[in-house]
């Protein structure tokens, strides 16, 4: 059986029987810096406030003061909803990207007016003023740190806004007294928090991988039977405790069956024949339990079990016909046999569903196998009637 099929088998097993999303225990690089990216708004946004209420108290607010920071604000709290509403699918990944574009080109403009008003306003005040360091609103340039990475072309684009940001200044007047150098080592700085952040974050996703593909081995290894594919005496007991627990489940068909005389077909043909007999079975009743939705569990040596979830007596006396007659069809040779093939045959039941464990619920479909085994082999048997 390929690979993904398998997959998809015990994909279908993990989330309906064992509750296991596909995407629990997950970290999503994008989820992640979304993450990242809200806190940095939220520290962004508070600290925009406390300014502006400092500010106005103190009575020395430019009208470009005013007009900057109301637009970081109204953009700020537009994104931090954004990412709220990004994680419940309401907000499609390209719009939040042009959010996110638009927000880092207000917080760069906005800035640098700013700045230069400030640096200009003191040059204009003492000719012998120097202004060092950088305004405490250019940390909002390191919201930038956590734009969505995942893509060539974001990082691109914030690589491109970083440099740009640098020549804003070059557009205002007073650009003379505007700091390029400090502005220049912040540029430096940025970069190398921006390839730190970059660095520890495709650590942690290759980490998490990692650790996602080990518990993915660890669920095959604990639910899946190696030889035949089918799902294993483990997985059983979960799916029965599945069965008795779900309000959903009102009768339960339960068929059990066997390889025909396969002591004879390992003694005659080897023990390597016998066991890709075992796969070949086994693949011919996954194939058909698949599109039942239903699986196929080994229940020891020759022997495989499956189950059909509130179905008629009729879906499965025509579930287990078919099992039967692709396992037929399927020809697997052998001389000690009347059929000279493999065959299968099938003892089946119809039962309320109430708290059993696996004997409880195999015991009667057991003894229909055994009718069968008796009435030459190669059939099903169900309610006592022979089916061909």
């Amino acid at each position: 059986m390929e690979d993904l099929e398998k997959n998809r088998i015990l994909d279908s097993f993990k989330e309906k029987v064992l509750k296991i999303n596909k995407n629990d225990n997950e970290i999503e690089n994008t989820n992640y810096t979304i993450y990242l990216l809200r806190y940095a708004i939220m520290l962004s946004l508070f600290m925009d406030i406390v300014l502006l209420v400092y500010d106005l108290f103190s009575g020395d607010v430019s009208t470009l003061y005013l007009i900057s920071t109301s637009l970081r604000l109204l953009s700020g709290l537009i994104l931090f909803l954004m990412t709220l509403y990004i994680d419940k699918k309401k907000t499609t990944q390209i719009v939040f990207t042009i959010a996110q574009t638009i927000y880092y080109i207000v917080i760069l403009s906005t800035t640098t007016a700013l700045q230069i008003e400030w640096n200009y306003s003191s040059y204009q005040a003492s000719s012998t003023s120097q202004i060092y360091g950088v305004s405490v609103f250019q940390v909002h340039l390191f919201i930038m740190v956590f734009f969505q990475l995942e893509k060539l072309p974001n990082r691109i684009l914030i690589d491109f806004l970083i440099i740009l940001s640098y020549f804003f200044p070059f557009f205002f007047e007073g650009r003379s007294a505007y700091p390029f150098v400090e502005l220049f080592i912040l540029r430096i700085f940025l970069f190398v928090v921006y390839f730190s952040f970059r660095s520890i974050l495709n650590k942690l996703v290759m980490n998490n991988k990692k650790t996602k593909q080990l518990n993915e081995d660890l669920i095959k290894v604990s639910y899946l039977d190696a030889l035949t594919n089918a799902m294993n005496k483990r997985a059983l007991y979960k799916y029965i405790e599945y069965l008795s627990f779900n309000p959903e489940i009102s009768t339960v068909g339960c068929c059990i069956f066997d390889i025909d005389d396969f002591k004879n077909y390992n003694d005659n043909y080897s023990h390597l024949k016998g066991d890709s007999a075992l796969e070949k079975v086994s693949e011919k009743a996954i194939n058909v339990l698949e599109k039942e939705q239903s699986y196929l569990f080994r229940y020891g040596g020759e022997e495989f079990v499956f189950f059909l979830i509130n179905p008629s007596k009729e879906k499965l006396l025509e579930t287990a016909l078919k099992i039967k007659n692709e396992v037929f069809d399927a020809d697997i040779k052998r001389k000690d046999s009347s059929y000279s093939r493999i065959t299968i045959t099938l003892g089946c039941s119809l039962e309320e569903t109430v708290r059993r464990n696996d004997a409880e619920y195999v015991l009667i479909a057991d003894r229909e196998l055994y009718v069968g085994k008796n009435n030459g082999k190669n059939c099903v048997v169900l309610d006592g009637e022979i089916h061909r």
